[in-house]
């Protein structure tokens, strides 16, 4: 069970989502706990990081996997670590928060270091270059070949109607991702 907190921060939660049924931010952020007590502990968090401060936003989701740990006995399968990205209606330099490449890579290091079992994803939101520094720091999931909008899959989207979720930077095929893990080192594998 995956659920992104997308922010830690609040304020900033419940000013991106005003109404419907994500507004209740304690409801929101107790997902996993609930997800626990009902049966199912494998359980995937992730943060948006650049809607607010790293550092605050990494507290955050290092805080909620300590809380899973200590309150069931066991933390998170996964950790997400999507950044801002360009997508319809998105311009990553309309937020104040974004961070560089280094400092994402810091993160996914600090993160290996603090959640030493869990697994860590990146998407393909992240270039091929960023990719390859992060998974040599325990980055230890990557996609490849992905699609982001609806149906996407199923049957390719004109680009004119897009409807992707956010902008695709690595575009290489999954046999591509496959083939590049192997030459730098790596033994792919489709189990989590």
């Amino acid at each position: 069970y995956i659920l992104f907190q997308e922010t830690y921060h609040k304020e900033s939660y419940e000013r991106l989502h005003p109404t419907g049924p994500k507004h209740d931010y304690a409801y929101h952020t107790e997902a996993m706990d609930r997800a626990m007590k009902g049966g199912i502990d494998d359980v995937g968090l992730g943060v948006l990081f650049g809607l607010e401060l790293y550092k605050y936003e990494f507290a955050g989701l290092l805080m909620h996997a300590e809380h899973l740990e200590a309150v069931h006995g066991v933390g998170p399968h996964t950790i997400s670590v999507p950044r801002v990205k360009h997508a319809d209606d998105i311009d990553p330099d309309e937020f104040d928060n974004g961070i560089s490449d280094d400092i994402f890579a810091k993160i996914c290091a600090c993160i290996r270091l603090a959640v030493p079992y869990t697994g860590m994803i990146i998407s393909t939101r992240e270039s091929k270059s960023v990719r390859e520094k992060v998974i040599r720091l325990g980055v230890s999931q990557i996609s490849g070949g992905s699609k982001t909008s609806v149906g996407g899959y199923y049957e390719p989207e004109a680009e004119e109607e897009s409807s992707e979720q956010f902008d695709v930077s690595d575009r290489r095929t999954l046999d591509e991702v496959v083939c590049w893990l192997m030459e730098i080192g790596y033994i792919p594998s489709f189990c989590t």
